[in-house]
């Protein structure tokens, strides 16, 4: 029985925490300051984390600079707790009217038949007037519109 009892023992004592690793997260006192300072030293280390966070406080944007650059939404006519569910229901209708607007849009072959554009190789490459300066606005906002697709579809994910 003594036996059993000096095995458990030695068993617990192998796997016990290291002293590095009790100080570390403050269970054990650090062992390179003197006994005396070593409530001085956690009065000024707690001090230094207050004084740290307070400065970080200070320092971070208020609620209507939030506002002003999208990060908060603030809305008094809908309750808190629907806030989230709105938000989704307004990407979902910015993404279902996306769609449906890139749905309708001309495709090369259609603007070349109503003579809004000559020859699609033509876009981007000087050989234009005044039209096909239209048309290469049209070609940047299709892509713009191509890369907003893309986006919208990843948001439904």
């Amino acid at each position: 029985e003594r036996r059993a009892e000096k095995e458990t023992i030695s068993k617990l004592l192998e796997n016990r925490e290291k002293p590095e690793r009790l100080s570390d997260t403050n269970i054990l006192p650090k062992a390179n300051v003197a006994a005396r300072l070593q409530a001085t030293a956690k009065g000024l280390e707690s001090k230094l984390t207050q004084d740290t966070v307070k400065k970080k406080l200070e320092a971070r944007p208020g609620l209507k600079d939030l506002e002003k650059i999208g990060l908060v939404k603030h809305n008094d006519s809908v309750a808190p707790a629907l806030h989230a569910v709105g938000t989704k229901l307004e990407t979902s209708l910015i993404r279902n009217t996306l769609k449906r607007r890139l749905s309708g849009r001309s495709d090369p072959d259609e603007l070349i038949s109503k003579g809004i554009i000559k020859n699609v190789s033509d876009i981007g490459t000087g050989n234009s007037n005044n039209s096909e300066e239209v048309v290469r606005s049209f070609a940047t906002r299709r892509s713009r519109f191509a890369v907003a697709l893309k986006a919208a579809s990843h948001l439904q994910s």
